[in-house]
C-alpha cells in the first residue's frame, strides 16, 4: 500500500479549454530547455504551474496544495455531487498498489488509464484493477 494519498480528478472543462491548457503545458515544458526554472514553493510548484497554465488566479490553495482540489470543486472544475464523493472517486492509491502488485506483466500506464476511463467522471472507482490488468497485460513492460 502507498504511504501517501494519490488523486486523479476528472475535470469538467470544455474541449476547447482542454486543448488550450494542453498547448500551454507543452509550451511551458518546451521553454524549460532554454530557460530552466527552480522549484520554488511560493511561486513554482507542479500545482501552481498547472494553475498558471490554466489561467487561474493565484490562490493560497495552489501553494498549500492540500486544498487545491476543494477549491477547484467549488469552482465547478471538478465535478461531483459533493466534494467528499468527488475525492473518494478520485482516490487511486489502492488502484496503484494493485497495479504495482501485478509486476512487470502489466502496462501500468495503460491499465491505470483504462481503469479511470471505466470509472467515468460520475461513477465510483471499481475496487480492483482486474479488468484493466487483463486488458492491458503485456509481458516485459511496466
Amino acid at each position: 500500500m502507498l504511504d501517501h494519498e494519490v488523486f486523479i480528478h476528472p475535470l469538467a472543462i470544455p474541449d476547447a479549454r482542454t486543448r488550450t491548457l494542453f498547448e500551454r503545458l507543452i509550451a511551458r515544458t518546451a521553454a524549460l530547455e532554454d530557460e530552466p526554472r527552480f522549484y520554488d514553493t511560493p511561486h513554482a510548484t507542479c500545482t501552481n504551474g498547472l494553475a498558471k497554465a490554466a489561467g487561474l488566479r493565484r490562490r493560497l490553495s495552489f501553494v498549500f496544495t492540500g486544498a487545491s482540489d476543494e477549491h477547484l470543486f467549488r469552482r465547478g472544475v471538478i465535478p461531483g455531487a459533493s466534494f467528499e464523493a468527488a475525492r473518494a472517486r478520485a482516490d487511486v492509491a489502492a488502484l496503484i498498489s494493485t497495479l504495482r502488485a501485478a509486476g512487470e506483466d502489466i502496462d501500468f500506464d495503460a491499465a491505470l488509464l483504462a481503469e479511470r476511463r471505466a470509472a467515468g467522471p460520475d461513477r465510483p472507482r471499481r475496487a480492483t484493477a482486474r479488468a484493466a490488468s487483463r486488458a492491458c497485460a503485456r509481458p516485459g513492460t511496466l
